[in-house]
């Protein structure tokens, strides 16, 4: 049923000027997701795994795996829920897409969080590119097509603008 009225009526391609964001794109944001959190933990460890093999400098962000090779930390708890904490918040922006304040508030104190442990801009930019590698892999191309990957792109470029707005305000400035 759902693929005849997206026939009759298709999704808006029209840009939502605070978000940078389509309808067709939310959509394909919403749905995209919602296959990859039924496996969150398995496509965040891949996430992780790749974020640290690509990026070790971040690796060895984390005591538990500074300096050490994927094998000897991969069960680690601590991974684990940072794994989970992880694709918690972006569970969280991909349901807040509707809600731009609410979404905006989640990033703003995903920023805060992060910037007390010397995580950099850069470092985000990183996790947006493993984060579309993650979501490559796992889904395959049938799913992750390029209009796909833009959405994509579109959302983390939203998401990279509020952490930089967020990360160059001084410190208690809110």
């Amino acid at each position: 049923m759902g693929i005849i009225l997206s026939y009759l009526w298709p999704l808006s391609t029209e840009v939502d000027p605070v978000t940078g964001l389509s309808p067709k794109d939310k959509h394909l944001l919403t749905t995209t997701w919602a296959l990859v959190k039924k496996d969150a933990a398995g496509n965040g460890s891949h996430l992780f795994r790749l974020l640290f093999e690509k990026h070790p400098d971040v690796r060895d962000m984390f005591p538990f795996a500074r300096g050490k090779q994927w094998a000897e930390y991969s069960e680690d708890a601590r991974l684990r829920a940072h794994v989970s904490s992880v694709m918690y918040a972006l569970t969280s922006m991909v349901d807040n897409l509707g809600d731009v304040a609410c979404l905006d508030a989640m990033v703003r104190k995903l920023a805060d969080n992060h910037v007390r442990r010397r995580v950099t801009l850069e470092h985000f930019k990183a996790l947006g590119g493993i984060l579309v590698q993650t979501l490559q892999d796992k889904l395959g191309p049938s799913i992750m097509t390029a209009e796909t990957t833009t959405a994509w792109a579109r959302m983390y470029d939203l998401v990279l603008k509020v952490l930089a707005d967020q990360m160059a305000k001084p410190k208690g400035s809110d």
